[in-house]
């Protein structure tokens, strides 16, 4: 039988130094991989109060839904350690049961309040920035977990709860428009990446006022963006037919050397009063030997 591979890793180095912060939770740890992040310590204690919470609501004693909901967790742990890649040999068998039980009804419990509303603006949790950690690569927990949990933990005095499914969608919905825009966002880096190489492509790009350059020179932009995209590849790109039809135009007779005339003889008055200039003594001198050629 083929062993499966890990589904929740650490992201490599080389992508995680782009931009550290961008890949470590900053309020809640889910899992094991972040758990000794001192920094995180303290939403411990509120994960507690979700807990609480959630029990409340099965209508069965809490001792009883706790029970069943480790005795799920803990019987296919083997699996459940199977699905980290690291970061989970420091902790035993129940301490991996104990902290998943508890990750996973505080998620079912945050997703149940935001999915009812019941998080207010005065609430000290921020509630977007706790989307974010969850949908954070390493800071998971196994599906089949959170399903086994929501089983257990489920109202037996509301008819119409909401599934986990549904909970998911409505909880995430916001925050996945959010991502969605991001990765908009990372094909246009994309896309100025291939516009971008040297602080010469940058000025032009600010004088024609398609590029704001707020960070300082052009040479710091250039770098910024050629930056963008370092060790990440894009396998579609969105702009991909623009982009050909901005190539087909470009290499076309007219616009190719159109170009090159105005970067050469256009590109600032003096150069203008040059370029017709030469062009009137060119003229003159054509007449001049023409008469001296061809006299009156």
């Amino acid at each position: 039988m083929n062993k499966k591979l890990p589904s929740i890793h650490m992201i490599p180095s080389m992508i995680r130094d782009l931009n550290p912060k961008d890949f470590y939770p900053r309020q809640v740890s889910i899992g094991p991989l972040h758990r000794k992040n001192k920094n995180l310590e303290a939403f411990e204690g509120r994960k507690a109060i979700f807990l609480q919470d959630l029990l409340d609501q099965t209508g069965i004693p809490q001792e009883q839904t706790l029970e069943k909901c480790v005795e799920n967790v803990k019987a296919p742990i083997g699996r459940i350690k199977a699905c980290y890649s690291d970061g989970i040999k420091w902790y035993s068998d129940n301490e991996i049961t104990i902290l998943v039980v508890i990750d996973a009804c505080f998620i079912l419990e945050f997703l149940y309040k935001r999915c009812k509303g019941l998080f207010d603006q005065n609430m000290v949790i921020k509630t977007i920035s706790l989307v974010f950690d969850l949908l954070l690569i390493e800071n998971q927990i196994p599906f089949f977990v959170l399903k086994d949990i929501s089983d257990c933990t489920a109202s037996r005095f509301e008819q119409k709860q909401p599934s986990l499914h549904l909970l998911i969608m409505h909880g995430f919905d916001k925050t996945l428009r959010s991502v969605l825009n991001i990765k908009i966002q990372n094909q246009q880096g994309y896309a100025m990446d291939r516009l971008i190489d040297t602080h010469e492509e940058v000025a032009i790009l600010v004088k024609s006022k398609v590029l704001l350059n707020s960070i300082g020179s052009n040479e710091e932009a250039a770098k910024l963006i050629n930056d963008l995209r370092k060790d990440i590849s894009c396998r579609l790109f969105l702009y991909k037919d623009v982009w050909n039809e901005m190539n087909t135009y470009h290499n076309r007779f007219w616009p190719r050397n159109n170009a090159w005339l105005r970067r050469r003889y256009f590109i600032n008055p003096w150069s203008i009063i040059n370029l017709f200039a030469g062009i009137f003594l060119f003229l003159f001198t054509m007449v001049q030997t023409y008469v001296t050629i061809n006299p009156v």
